[in-house]
């Protein structure tokens, strides 16, 4: 059995939850790093003040090193925030892949099939009547509020992505 998580998660309007979460994260991490850098500016700032114009090259040599180690804390914080950000991604879809499986597994059971697998580009054909994407959306809808109308028309399914006019492979 076969089953397209992108187009359970289009059907679902998933796609688009997931998306805004990580925007929303992204969001507070932006306003997170604006803050620190601004925090950073002004301890900067501060210190230029008090050094005044007639700070001895040793002062300025450590001011220049307080700036090196602001821009390498920033670049740092920036790595930091974007891999938060990919977390709270790989999270979301987790999530939602957990919610596919169980319910991919209770149509497997139903039909007795020990397999089901996630259509892609890792499978290279598969025979229609494989796919439960349809079903996996039926079940998924049956237990949420209403689709969002404009996916709801369309018809989705692994077999539109990954079935061909192949004969199955030989065992």
């Amino acid at each position: 059995m076969v089953a397209d998580l992108d187009a359970v998660a289009r059907a679902m309007g998933r796609d688009v939850l997931v998306g805004k979460r990580v925007e929303q994260a992204t969001q507070l991490l932006n306003t997170k790093l604006i803050e620190a850098a601004k925090n950073m500016e002004k301890e900067l700032k501060q210190q230029q003040t008090e050094l005044g114009a007639s700070a001895t090259e040793e002062q300025r040599a450590k001011l220049k090193q307080t700036v090196q180690k602001i821009q390498a804390n920033i670049q740092s914080n920036k790595e930091i925030a974007e891999q938060a950000r990919q977390g709270v991604r790989a999270e979301q879809i987790q999530l939602f892949r957990s919610e596919v499986k169980a319910i991919a597994a209770r149509l497997a059971a139903k039909q007795q099939a020990n397999l089901v697998m996630v259509a892609g580009q890792d499978v290279l054909w598969f025979a229609p009547s494989a796919d439960i994407t349809a079903a996996v959306i039926a079940e998924m809808r049956s237990q949420t509020a209403a689709p969002p109308a404009a996916e709801a028309a369309k018809p989705a399914s692994a077999t539109q992505t990954n079935t061909a006019p192949a004969a199955p492979r030989q065992s």
